[in-house]
């Protein structure tokens, strides 16, 4: 870009704006003119019309019988008897009158002393030559007339390109107040049209002796404009950065020659060594021209498409539009063979490709993936394609420094065998994911018991279960049966209650339940309750961390909310949690030392009516989400309140969610924790 010292010496070198007038005066000579200023409309009356005369600056109104058009005599000034008729043939009548309007918007024409009407701009076309370099110009004036003269002059678009592009480009406007500045657009051309910035357009033009050689005719402007246009689109371009980038990807990448013929829609394939190329041609008229590159380099981790397109080469992100198909790589096969790509299972993955129709994959992604992702080339050897697409989009995490291949994707040798066997893939993997951390060996039928029948119970919670009983996914599965027939207890019910019989155990007995018996009780319910009431008691006297308990409340009172309602409160010491679950007949007091030790926090809901009482008891996870909503014996808010009242709480809780910043994940009736 052209600095303001450069740009100001280019400009001063070129015709000033004395001269500019004094070309367009001997040019066109503008005369005074009678001007409309204004049409006013009257009830029951004829329309009046404001004029006002360029000679002597009188202004007066006539009241008119007829259209000023057809009629002559109202376009005369009263003061000083001059007049202006310009009779023009039209479509519509043969005899038009045109009286130069709407002088309060600035002059639309400026009448000259031949008798035409010209725009008030004035485009002018020069060459300069400063301090050894040639520059085209290329400025468009503006003008205001005051009695017929021209009283004001500024530069309303200015282009200057140089002759070569080396040099780089400027362009240049002149805003309100005269400041040149400099400014970019995409099309520079706009600013010569009249439709873009509503202003005239060229308007009358001027060309210097040297421009004189590229139009020898009025109409040949445009065709200089746009010859300017495109010297500075091509500076500009050249010295862009991704026209940089492009020159330095031809330079580190060169191909062979383009071909003398080509085949329509062939893909041509070059072997460099440590890069590959495929390119594509097109031949009209003789003439050959190649339209899309792909250069691949394996070993280098490199891949880059571009594409020929309004006559420059531009990088291209979309592939699958613009690049080279599955049905290329086919043909090429025989070629690719012989290279480091042909051996790494990529037409074993194409083969697999064209057999189903939900992989979303091409060749191409499975080639730019091999080098983040090497495991894909062996899972494609061994048949397990189903995997690909999903290690691809980061949605199977891999441990590319494991020894074994199952251990790379996260599960052991017996696991992975059975997901070799049945071909899993999408969510049934990610829950053999979740149980492997648990199960080793997985019982195949309990697996897939528990994918169809208690898949809503979450891989989490059944993962805490086996792993805290030291157990298996069969026997999980097995109680929860049990549990269901023998005690009527619904599967995501019976699973949460097991939660926390587990929990309430080992915060009792300080471990876990190693028996047959208080693993599986034969009443989870009464087992659940009984321990309940016993942390209750227990929590009731645990006065010892009360006061480091209420330090610790101090920095969540924050979280305090209210309406007219409903309010919800921050506990100060255990015995109010621990009364909270003896009131409400559940095991709230068992999270005691989880909130303690930061894992979560408890808050209760009341009803301002009667704030003593316990309402509705909510967990907190810490990581900005509520987990779990429970009133009296565990009941969801659904279950204890109306339709208008369920309304009202969700209401309160999305009010409190947007203070806080806290999710609640109340939505509407199928929320999960107000279930």
């Amino acid at each position: 870009m052209l600095r303001k010292k450069e740009y100001t010496a280019i400009l001063e070198s070129a015709k000033s704006k004395e001269e500019i007038v004094a070309l367009f005066n001997s040019l066109y000579s503008p005369v005074p003119a009678i001007r409309i200023v204004r049409e006013t409309y009257h009830r029951n009356a004829d329309k009046e019309y404001e004029f006002f005369c360029d000679k002597c600056g009188h202004g007066f109104v006539v009241k008119a019988e007829n259209d000023p058009e057809y009629n002559e005599e109202l376009c005369v000034c009263p003061n000083c008897g001059h007049s202006i008729s310009l009779m023009t043939n039209s479509y519509y009548s043969p005899k038009k009158l045109y009286a130069l309007d709407e002088a309060y918007r600035g002059y639309q024409k400026v009448l000259a002393s031949s008798g035409e009407t010209v725009d008030p701009s004035f485009s002018v076309f020069e060459t300069v030559e400063v301090e050894g370099k040639r520059y085209f110009i290329a400025r468009r004036f503006h003008f205001k007339l005051k009695q017929g003269q021209i009283n004001k002059t500024r530069i309303y678009r200015c282009l200057i390109v140089p002759e070569k592009r080396e040099d780089n480009y400027a362009v240049l406007y002149e805003n309100d107040i005269g400041d040149l500045t400099t400014s970019s657009t995409e099309k520079p051309g706009d600013w010569f049209s009249m439709y873009k910035y509503h202003a005239p357009g060229v308007g009358k033009s001027y060309m210097s002796k040297a421009v004189e050689k590229l139009a020898e005719s009025q109409e040949g402007i445009a065709d200089v404009l746009r010859a300017w246009l495109k010297l500075l689109a091509n500076s500009k371009e050249y010295y862009s950065k991704p026209c940089v980038e492009m020159r330095q990807f031809f330079e580190k990448y060169p191909v062979n020659q383009v071909p003398k013929t080509v085949e329509e829609d062939k893909c041509y394939f070059e072997n460099h060594g440590d890069y590959l190329v495929f390119r594509r041609f097109r031949e009209c008229k003789g003439e050959v021209t190649e339209m899309s590159r792909w250069i691949f380099s394996l070993k280098n981790n490199y891949s880059k498409l571009v594409v020929y397109r309004n006559e420059c080469w531009r990088e291209e992100y979309d592939f699958k539009c613009y690049g080279f198909s599955d049905a290329d790589f086919m043909e090429l096969e025989e070629e690719l063979r012989k290279t480091d790509v042909g051996k790494m299972g990529l037409f074993e993955y194409l083969d697999y490709s064209t057999r189903d129709d939900s992989c979303y994959l091409n060749g191409y992604y499975y080639l730019t993936s091999l080098k983040s992702y090497p495991i894909i080339e062996t899972l494609v050897k061994i048949g397990m394609f189903q995997l690909v697409g999903q290690i691809c989009s980061d949605k199977i995490k891999t441990y590319p420094n494991s020894k074994h291949l199952w251990s790379k994707l996260g599960l052991s040798k017996e696991n992975f065998e059975f997901a070799k066997r049945d071909q899993l893939y999408g969510d049934d993997f990610q829950k053999l994911l979740a149980i492997n951390s648990f199960d080793k060996k997985v019982d195949v039928d309990s697996f897939y018991r528990w994918t169809n029948e208690y898949s809503k119970a979450g891989s989490y919670s059944i993962g805490q279960i086996i792993g805290n009983l030291n157990i298996d996914l069969k026997q999980v599965i097995d109680y929860l049966d049990s549990v269901y027939f023998d005690q009527g207890c619904e599967c995501e019910e019976a699973v949460s209650q097991w939660q926390d019989y587990i929990r309430n155990y080992e915060l009792f007995y300080h471990h876990y339940p190693k028996t047959q018996e208080d693993k599986f009780p034969d009443s989870l319910k009464k087992a659940h309750d009984v321990l309940t009431m016993r942390n209750n008691a227990w929590a009731y006297e645990f006065n010892g961390v009360a006061q480091n308990f209420s330090k610790l409340m101090k920095k969540w009172k924050h979280l305090e909310f209210e309406d007219k309602r409903y309010k919800i409160i921050v506990p100060n010491t255990p015995k109010e949690i621990s009364q909270e679950g003896a009131r409400q007949h559940h095991c709230v007091a068992s999270y005691i030392r989880s909130v303690l030790d930061g894992q979560c926090l408890i808050l209760f809901l009341r009803r301002k009516e009667c704030e003593m009482l316990p309402f509705l008891t909510l967990e907190y996870d810490m990581q900005g989400a509520i987990r779990q909503i429970k009133g009296k014996f565990n009941r969801s808010i659904r279950e204890m309140t109306t339709a208008e009242q369920e309304k009202a709480l969700n209401k309160f809780l999305n009010a409190w969610s947007k203070k806080t910043g806290i999710a609640t994940g109340i939505k509407g009736s199928d929320d999960a924790a107000c279930q």
